[in-house]
C-alpha cells in the first residue's frame, strides 16, 4: 500500500527520459537482459521484421541486426536517440526519427517494452489506434507502482479489456508460451517478465 502511494505521489512530477533515467544500473541491466530478450524474440523462427515502438537508448539495435536480423527502433525522446549513437550507434538508420517512418513498413512483431505503464490511458489507446502493418504486438508491462514514471498500473484482466477496446486481443497460447520461455531462460525471474509479457494481435486478422 505504501508503495502504490509512493508511486502516485512520483507521478505528480515530470519525469525526464534522460541520462538521469537510463543510468549505468539501467545500462546493465539490459544488457543482463539482452540475449533473453533476443531469445524470445527468435523463438517463432518465421519472425525476422521488429519494430520497437519506445526503444530509449536502443539497447536491442545493435544486437539483434549483427545477428543478422532486421529490428528498427523509434522513441520520442532525443535524448534517448543520443544516447543510442553514444553507446552502440552501429546502426544508425534503425533508430527511426519519426514514427511516420514506421507507418509505412510492415514489421512481423511490433514491440513496445516497459512503455506503456508509462502512458495514460489515451495515450495508450492512440498507440494501438495506430495503422499499424504488424502480424502481433509484443509488450512487456511493468507492474511496478515505485519507479519513476509509472503512471498506469493496471492488472492483468484491466490490460487485456483495455486493448480489447482499442481493435486487439489477448493471443494466450503465444502469451503463455513466451511466459514459460522467460521463466525456463531465467529461472529466478529477476525482471518478472514472466508475469507482465502479453502477445496481442490485432482483432479481424
Amino acid at each position: 500500500m505504501l508503495r502504490r502511494l509512493r508511486g502516485r505521489l512520483r507521478a505528480l512530477w515530470p519525469v525526464r527520459y534522460d541520462e538521469s533515467f537510463f543510468t549505468a544500473r539501467w545500462f546493465e541491466n539490459w544488457q543482463r537482459l539482452a540475449p533473453v530478450l533476443g531469445a524470445l524474440l527468435t523463438h517463432n523462427k518465421s519472425s525476422r521484421t521488429f519494430f520497437d515502438y519506445g526503444c530509449g537508448p536502443g539497447i536491442m539495435i545493435d544486437w539483434m541486426n549483427d545477428r543478422g536480423l532486421d529490428y528498427t527502433g523509434w522513441d520520442p525522446s532525443a535524448a534517448a536517440r543520443a544516447m543510442y549513437l553514444q553507446h552502440f550507434g552501429k546502426y544508425p538508420e534503425r533508430y527511426l526519427t519519426s514514427i511516420d517512418q514506421a507507418l509505412e513498413r510492415s514489421f512481423d512483431v511490433m514491440l513496445s517494452f516497459d512503455v506503456f505503464e508509462h502512458l495514460r490511458d489515451e495515450e495508450v489507446a492512440e498507440l494501438l489506434q495506430r495503422p499499424w502493418k504488424v502480424g502481433r504486438l509484443l509488450a512487456n508491462i511493468s507492474r511496478e507502482p515505485a519507479i519513476p514514471g509509472h503512471i498506469n498500473i493496471k492488472s492483468d484482466r484491466a490490460w487485456i479489456d483495455f486493448v480489447g477496446k482499442h481493435g486487439w486481443e489477448l493471443d494466450q497460447v503465444g502469451t503463455t508460451g513466451l511466459r514459460e520461455l522467460y521463466r525456463t531462460l531465467r529461472p529466478k525471474g529477476e525482471d518478472l517478465w514472466h508475469e507482465n509479457m502479453f502477445l496481442l494481435a490485432r482483432r479481424g486478422r
